[in-house]
């Protein structure tokens, strides 16, 4: 989870923010059978009401926001299905899902899906040479999913990624105002 002062169209990050990492709650198995396996992930953060006034900094107060997330494998598939599921009760701030992708690395290229074709592109954009009035961020968009070295992250609701050197992350929430 990141502090955004950012607008709906842009994330802007609040300089001296560090990202806040959720912890693991509880773990609960739901099937354990054979040919499937479901476990119930609760992970929690505690993160802060909102921003200051002056949109400088987060505020001091908190809520703890719970994370509800089923994971379901089978041996027969190659796939993991999560579904997330959260209530949200702060403002502006983002929160993303980051997945490992062993070997991955800032020379790489990822796949995304766009609105008519899957756009390649490069891990890490390479610094402008022309001086913009707003720096462009390594944020990319997509119209619901990316692959990188073989991971894959697709669901409904997913716009934006950002990938690095050995992780790619989705936005699942940005909470403007």
């Amino acid at each position: 989870d990141q502090a955004d002062a950012g607008d709906e169209y842009d994330f802007g990050a609040v300089a001296g923010d560090a990202p806040l990492v959720a912890r693991v709650d509880r773990c609960t198995t739901r099937i354990a059978g054979p040919g499937v396996a479901e476990l119930d992930v609760v992970h929690v953060l505690d993160v802060p009401t909102g921003l200051t006034d002056d949109r400088s900094a987060r505020a001091s107060a908190t809520h703890a926001l719970e994370v509800r997330t089923r994971v379901r494998v089978a041996p027969t598939s190659e796939l993991a299905q999560l579904v997330v599921e959260l209530d949200n009760r702060s403002t502006d701030h983002r929160l993303r899902l980051r997945a490992s992708v062993d070997g991955l690395a800032t020379t790489d290229r990822v796949e995304a899906l766009g609105h008519f074709a899957v756009v390649e592109r490069p891990v890490r954009h390479e610094a402008t040479q022309v001086p913009w009035r707003q720096e462009p961020t390594q944020l990319d968009h997509c119209a619901g999913a990316v692959r990188a070295r073989g991971v894959m992250l697709a669901g409904r609701g997913i716009h934006e990624y950002e990938a690095d050197a050995g992780h790619v992350e989705i936005t699942a929430l940005r909470a403007v105002g």
